[in-house]
């Protein structure tokens, strides 16, 4: 709630924490904090507590495109379920953050954002595989790794690299994507 607090306070995107900290700069990504202060604003609640809001929408989001992405994908019902409860899991053996719901108890919103974009990316790979040849579905794939790297720019490696080996079999194939 810190950098979202700042944000709403200075009603504009800044590159240093000023007034708290002029001489230290930001270096959170941005997109989590900018919807979080626009959600506190319009509803005109605490910019922590619209933190909260906001990562508590990120989780049921989550769980309702894992559970239409499997749903899709393998048509049963019990599966759809299932990996749909996967989300709340954790071992407790290994850390919190090895999971989606620890990731929401330990404050990693960014993180858990991140993570909701690389399964979106993932959704249109899977479901639109066949229309891979398409613009539009090319545009969508660029617009949600540019959403990615606003959120949480560490998240774009690995569409990145799946793009790039598509590429590369499709040049070896003879077929042309792009």
């Amino acid at each position: 709630g810190y950098l979202t607090s700042i944000l709403v306070h200075n009603h504009k995107l800044q590159t240093t924490l000023a007034p708290f900290a002029p001489t230290q700069s930001w270096l959170e990504p941005f997109g989590l904090h900018l919807m979080s202060g626009n959600l506190s604003m319009l509803v005109g609640i605490f910019p922590g507590e619209s933190l909260l809001v906001f990562a508590t929408t990120l989780l049921i989001l989550f769980v309702l495109l894992t559970y239409s992405l499997v749903y899709v994908l393998t048509k049963s019902l019990a599966f759809s379920v299932l990996a749909s409860t996967a989300v709340f899991y954790f071992y407790p053996a290994l850390n919190l953050e090895y999971s989606l719901i620890g990731l929401y108890y330990l404050g990693a919103h960014a993180a858990l954002f991140g993570d909701l974009g690389l399964v979106l990316f993932l959704t249109y790979v899977s479901v639109f595989k066949d229309s891979l040849q398409s613009k539009k579905l090319y545009s969508i794939i660029a617009i949600s790794l540019i959403g990615l790297l606003v959120v949480y720019p560490p998240f774009i490696i690995i569409p990145l690299i799946y793009l790039i080996i598509m590429e590369i079999k499709s040049i070896v194939r003879g077929t042309k994507h792009l």
